[in-house]
């Protein structure tokens, strides 16, 4: 069997040996790894090579040929050819920097130790990248836009663009009761980190419903369950939302709708590495689009 060969990129450009090898050989214990790199099974640039190394762009990193570099670099989740192309039909967006995905609802965008199918391992096996990476997240019951990155440079732009306010969200959810006017809402919501953070909403009447309405929903900040938690606190809590919804409401409404979560990423808008502006709009799914028609 040949040996395998990764070659280094600007991406990488001083990462460390040891860091590049456990994010790009995610399926080999650290130990092997180490290992590996000690007894010189592992090379760069043909050479014995130290973990601490710092990669240069052009450097080629040579692996032992049992390595499967394919099947370590993406996710062991089984996704039919099918399926693949049928998930292709929910990009709204591509290019070398971003995709711009209208997610699914109930489907997580990143594994954990009780969720097998996400996001990001569906793109994974669809794009052969090395540095594919979600620039922001959205609730797994939350459908429409997310943006994932294809490259470190254009997932630090992204980034740097959200600390500047500089990317633009707008949802559409379906609320309780009845909404007849302009609602802004800033308060003090708690981050992941248990800290407070200043947040703003601005939630617009689209179309009355049954015991509903169908909302619009520009965020200026983008705290956790900021939407979820400022519709809430106006007593207009959003359509089956099971952590901070009616539970009363929800029953009532299930008899009508499908129970998934009625917010959707409609609307995001950002700038390219090259300053392009980038605006994507996300279709409503079938889903949502029966619940109003059958709550009209």
């Amino acid at each position: 069997m040949p040996v395998k060969k990764l070659n280094i990129n600007s991406d990488n450009e001083n990462r460390r040996l040891d860091n590049y090898l456990m994010n790009r050989l995610k399926n080999i214990p650290k130990t092997n790894i180490y290992k590996m790199i000690r007894k010189g099974e592992i090379r760069v640039n043909s050479k014995r090579i130290k973990p601490l190394y710092k990669l240069k762009s052009g450097d080629e990193i040579r692996l032992p040929p049992f390595i499967n570099i394919d099947s370590t670099s993406n996710s062991n989740e089984y996704y039919s050819d099918k399926f693949l192309k049928d998930f292709k039909k929910n990009i709204l967006f591509s290019n070398s920097n971003y995709l711009v995905i209208n997610k699914p609802y109930g489907l997580s965008v990143h594994g954990g130790t009780a969720t097998k199918s996400n996001l990001i391992s569906i793109i994974r096996k669809i794009y052969n990248y090395e540095n594919i990476d979600l620039c922001h997240r959205i609730d797994k019951h939350t459908s429409g836009c997310i943006v994932v990155s294809l490259n470190k440079k254009a997932n630090i732009s992204f980034n740097r663009c959200l600390l500047k306010n500089e990317v633009q969200k707008v949802y559409k959810a379906i609320v309780k009761g009845s909404i007849g006017n302009d609602i802004e809402i800033e308060n003090e919501l708690f981050s992941r980190n248990h800290k407070t953070k200043s947040s703003l909403s601005y939630f617009s009447p689209i179309k009355k419903l049954k015991k509903s309405t169908l909302i619009q929903v520009k965020i200026e900040t983008g705290r956790t369950h900021q939407i979820r938690k400022h519709a809430n606190s106006i007593n207009h809590p959003i359509l089956n939302d099971y952590k901070y919804g009616d539970d009363k409401y929800n029953k009532l409404m299930n008899d009508l709708v499908n129970n998934r979560m009625y917010l959707h990423s409609f609307i995001i808008s950002f700038n390219d590495t090259n300053g392009a502006l980038i605006s994507c709009e996300a279709p409503l799914d079938d889903s949502f689009n029966d619940a109003i028609n059958k709550l009209s």
